[in-house]
């Protein structure tokens, strides 16, 4: 027999957390996940994984914890040699322990958007024929899945044109949606940011050609500078604004929910991993942490 076990913390003003499922992985180089060996659900703080095969030595394994039909995680344990199981469950310590803040989020407003604009403008790459001038940052409605809005990101300038060579101007707007990271082996990683529709080129027609050819590097840019600026508060802003319990000693940060909202900023619930996961240990039943007085 085989369990691991977990503990669940919720904090002060956080959202109750339902049933809660143990999926396990393979992992391979830079913790990519290999093969998914299936959903084992969490009972009393339980996880029976006796059927599990042993895996390849070459390979790794990876955990992920999370709520029921949940899209985002409440751990990922990263790449592990071993399987941090018990062969009786009940002691005083949890393998797995996840401590879950309450919902935050960030406006992109004043220095929020001057470094998000930053990030996008820096990450351009050299081209001769266009220069950016300003990015305009604001929320749409989506057209793809999700109920969130979504982020728009304006990209303004001038393109030259070749003959007559005359500098013109240009837009160049993406419509974004976001969603948690969740694969196992990259705890470091908080977000997956990807277009939701074409991009919508502003320009006259004796330079549409140009910035339409500049369009796979300037939706590269885009995207990763948003992805970059919501890992970035995740991790070293929103995860260190509320102490976790006594005694938790956190590990990693995993991303229960993320969204863009209303007014233009990004809505996320964040999640302090911690544990024995490297060897054997044993279980805290759930508990919630008393709310401040």
């Amino acid at each position: 027999m085989a369990f691991i076990e977990v503990e669940v913390i919720t904090g002060p003003r956080a959202e109750p957390v339902g049933p809660v499922v143990l999926d396990v992985y393979w992992l391979g180089p830079g913790g990519r996940p290999e093969k998914y060996l299936g959903e084992f659900p969490v009972t009393g703080g339980v996880a029976d994984v006796s059927a599990l095969a042993s895996k390849p030595a070459e390979l790794a394994w990876g955990l992920v914890l999370r709520e029921t039909g949940a899209a985002g995680t409440l751990l990922r344990s990263g790449p592990l040699r071993e399987l941090p199981v018990v062969r009786r469950p009940g002691a005083l310590q949890p393998a797995l322990r996840a401590f879950v803040m309450p919902p935050a989020g960030v406006q992109f407003a004043g220095a929020y958007a001057d470094a998000l604009r930053g990030l996008v403008v820096e990450g351009l790459p050299s081209l001769p024929r266009l220069q950016a001038r300003d990015v305009a940052i604001g929320l749409g409605s989506g057209t793809g899945p999700g109920p969130s809005p979504r982020l728009v990101m304006t990209l303004t300038g001038r393109v030259r044109a070749a003959f007559p060579p005359l500098w013109l101007p240009f837009s160049f707007g993406l419509k974004l949606r976001a969603v948690p990271f969740t694969d196992p082996g990259r705890p470091d990683r908080q977000s997956v940011v990807s277009r939701d529709g074409p991009a919508v080129i502003g320009a006259a027609r004796l330079v549409r050609g140009a910035v339409a050819a500049a369009a796979p590097a300037l939706e590269r840019v885009i995207i990763e500078a948003v992805r970059g600026f919501i890992d970035h508060e995740i991790t070293r802003e929103i995860a260190p604004s509320q102490a976790p319990p006594e005694g938790f000693v956190t590990s990693t940060v995993s991303t229960a929910a993320l969204g863009f909202s209303h007014p233009t900023g990004i809505s996320v619930g964040v999640v302090l991993g911690g544990g024995r996961t490297r060897t054997p240990a044993a279980c805290v039943r759930r508990r919630r942490t008393p709310a401040a007085p």
